[in-house]
């Protein structure tokens, strides 16, 4: 309050000094003018691109119990972030069903188990702002030995999370990709 009562008898005392006054029409009096003051500022709206998470691909297989299968190459997947430094994580599998570990060979020929719960999410990769990466997915698939006969579906969610601060995440972009794996009788010879 005193700050701005300041700036008004500043204001005041400007337009005395530059001979700033007129007179009301009738009166005598002199009623001081005073230009009109804005309080606007300028700002620019800085366009960010949308963040980059293309997932390509379907795995579909047939397996047995207790069986474990490699598919190489599962799903490809590209990620860019223009804005930041960005991670790309699997959130989330479901249903449960045959166990998938991942495998992305160009970057490690480790593979990532995606048991659940994996909160808060299992990290595959990193890139810099601006840096756009495409790779191969492969996938491990373990059907339980107790599985009965039938399909199994699982859906992996993959986030691109933005590298605000220090680990510190946020959203940029999710997508899904699908493994069916249907289970069926041992073949006997």
């Amino acid at each position: 309050m005193n700050k701005n009562r300041s700036l008004v008898l500043a204001a005041l005392a400007a337009a005395f000094a530059l001979g700033g006054c007129a007179t009301s029409a009738g009166t005598g009096a002199t009623i001081p003018t005073v230009a009109p003051q804005s309080d606007v500022r300028e700002t620019s709206a800085v366009a960010i691109g949308p963040a980059t998470l293309n997932i390509s691909g379907s795995a579909t297989l047939h397996s047995v119990a207790g069986q474990t299968q490699y598919l190489s190459c599962a799903f490809q997947i590209t990620t860019a972030d223009p804005h930041g430094a960005w991670a790309l994580f699997v959130m989330s599998k479901s249903p449960a069903g045959p166990a998938i570990d991942v495998i992305v060979p160009d970057l490690s020929n480790t593979p990532i188990a995606l048991t659940m719960p994996f909160f808060p999410g299992v990290h595959l990769w990193s890139g810099a702002a601006g840096e756009t990466q495409t790779h191969c997915v492969d996938a491990q698939i373990t059907v339980p030995a107790t599985a009965t006969t039938g399909t199994y579906t699982s859906t992996l969610q993959y986030a691109l999370l933005e590298n605000i601060h220090l680990g510190l995440y946020t959203p940029r972009a999710t997508g899904t990709a699908t493994i069916s794996t249907t289970v069926g009788a041992a073949f006997h010879r």
